[in-house]
């Protein structure tokens, strides 16, 4: 059994890579000793870690990765616009801040950054050593790019609209050598054992390239979070978080107040006269029995006593039907709110685990919703 990185949904074999390459080793000894991925060159700290740390290392990443994929692929879908609108009225000063901001480590000032260290390195033999890495890995991550209005949305639109996997090509090619892989969210960075042959139908790669891809992307990703944060300081990124509570009570005092007034109104209907019969002449005057048809002063509905009767009864029935039915609907309205408001207290005491767990709470929040609908 042969150990392999499942990296975007392909086997990926753990092979060594040449003697003298600069980058993390993978040494699997076929004396079936523990496998060791070392760490050297570049400046990258020299010590080893077994197949165990390498599997748990891959997980934590690609974990960390996926996670961060869904969290901006969602804010695209509910501020992309937004983002584009103020990253594009913000001034170059702005930009900067949020951008060394959201980086974890200083950011180059220039395009191509690692053809820039690239050559520092080769001119400045014996002389002091320099921290390169960000500029050999993220050679995309820089001043000169990013704080264009354009670079910055766009950049969230790639890497936000399309899976982490998409970009290993170019995140690996980057950094010189690049493989074309396809995704599987639910599989990726997984660490698993193939038999022996298996590695032919796969694309072979060692731990040390699939380790430094997915350290390449987890670092993105969490720069591209940070600048939406950056954009967005007062929005809450994460949909999973637990959305502020509707403050019930500060609606019961409106609709408290609506229910006294309407209240008010169906006792002067009952107890003013004068009042009655000025509410029932509005009625009368916007009925449509006073509309006349063409080439007439009057309409039929009103030529006849007969007529007239049945219009005042309909005009008085629908003043009154209109006032006590605002009244119910009213009254209804304030009954159900107070009762989820006393539902939720019983539930917040620790009485019950869920809104669903509580009697009637659900029933009165469906009824609440239907007299809103209409």
């Amino acid at each position: 059994m042969q150990q392999v990185v499942n990296l975007c949904g392909r086997n990926i074999v753990l092979e060594s890579l040449p003697p003298g390459v600069d980058f993390r080793e993978t040494s699997i000894p076929m004396d079936g000793g523990p496998p060791q991925v070392t760490y050297e060159g570049n400046g990258l700290p020299g010590n080893s870690i077994s197949l165990r740390e390498c599997r748990r290392e891959a997980r934590a990443k690609s974990k960390s990765i996926v996670d961060n994929y869904k969290l901006l692929n969602n804010v695209l879908a509910r501020y992309e616009d937004l983002i584009r609108t103020r990253w594009s009225k913000k001034t170059r000063t702005q930009r900067k801040t949020i951008l060394h901001n959201s980086w974890h480590t200083t950011i180059p000032t220039s395009h191509r950054a690692d053809l820039i260290a690239f050559r520092r390195s080769e001119l400045d033999v014996g002389g002091e050593e320099r921290n390169e890495d960000s500029a050999y890995w993220w050679p995309h991550i820089n001043e000169e790019d990013l704080l264009t209005p354009a670079t910055i949305p766009r950049f969230l639109n790639s890497r936000g609209r399309n899976a982490p996997s998409v970009f290993v090509d170019m995140d690996w090619d980057s950094t010189a050598i690049g493989r074309e892989l396809s995704a599987d969210l639910t599989e990726y960075g997984k660490l698993v054992k193939v038999p022996a042959g298996a590695e032919d139908e796969g694309i072979k790669i060692s731990a040390t390239r699939g380790l430094l891809i997915l350290e390449i992307q987890k670092a993105v990703m969490e720069f591209l979070i940070n600048v939406c944060q950056g954009i967005l300081h007062e929005k809450d990124l994460d949909p999973t978080a637990l959305q502020q509570t509707v403050d019930l009570e500060r609606i019961q005092s409106p609709i408290h107040a609506r229910l006294r007034e309407r209240e008010d109104y169906a006792w002067a209907m009952r107890e003013d006269p004068s009042f009655f019969a000025v509410v029932v002449n509005d009625w009368s005057e916007h009925s449509s029995d006073q509309i006349p048809p063409d080439g007439k002063k009057i309409s039929p509905n009103l030529s006849h006593p007969i007529r007239i009767r049945q219009h005042w009864d309909r005009t008085v029935s629908s003043a009154i039907n209109e006032v006590y039915g605002y009244l119910v609907i009213w009254k209804l309205m304030s009954d159900k709110l107070d009762a989820i408001i006393e539902l939720q207290k019983q539930q917040a005491k620790g009485n019950y685990g869920r809104p669903e767990d509580v009697p009637g709470l659900v029933d009165a929040v469906r009824i609440l919703k239907v007299i809103l609908d209409k």
